[in-house]
């Protein structure tokens, strides 16, 4: 395997929008995990819809992110070439040891995103907190919507400015309010 990442990992020349929320994106994601459990059926997978596009009213890139939890990360050996042949890129160790990261694109433009993580996993809860959050706290997912509509605004063709400041925001938003909220829970 290559050190060198496709630009679309690296976000130099990577596409983006952000759309207002589409309720078909629920739809779309059911229709992937029915697709992602018959791959996984053996791994014992957990299946979460994560990111803008499960929380409804978010404006949103149209990328759909969902998370699997598995017990062993290497079952999922078995099963990467059934993600190639549906189109899927592979990165292994993405957010952290033990942790694949399964993408599709069309052109220069991502589709999908699917975040493979071991069980405990401390990324997990990271994934989770944040679409709990938000879900719990719609006024405070529409202050952030706007944020990304006007940053998307700002850097309409510069994806690399737009997650800069946009994950700023979102750090500090997680330490304050988020991580406090979650342990409350």
């Amino acid at each position: 395997m290559s050190d060198k990442k496709p630009d679309s990992l690296d976000f130099k020349n990577r596409a983006y929008t952000v759309v207002p929320h589409d309720p078909k994106w629920a739809e779309w994601f059911l229709i992937l995990e029915t697709q992602m459990e018959k791959v996984f059926e053996d791994c014992q997978p957990d299946m979460y819809h994560i990111g803008g596009t499960a929380v409804e009213g978010l404006p949103s890139q149209p990328i759909l992110d969902m998370l699997i939890v598995v017990p062993d990360i290497h079952c999922l050996d078995r099963h990467l070439q059934d993600l190639k042949q549906f189109g899927y890129l592979i990165e292994h160790n993405y957010i952290g040891a033990d942790t694949i990261l399964a993408f599709k694109e069309k052109g220069n433009t991502r589709l999908e995103n699917i975040h493979v993580l071991p069980q405990g996993h401390k990324q997990i809860d990271d994934f989770l907190s944040v679409k709990n959050y938000w879900d719990a706290h719609p006024e405070e997912a529409e202050e952030y919507g706007e944020l990304k509509i006007e940053l998307n605004k700002k850097y309409p063709k510069n994806y690399v400015s737009y997650r800069k400041e946009r994950d700023i925001w979102l750090e500090t938003k997680k330490r304050k309010d988020i991580k406090p909220w979650s342990k409350k829970r």
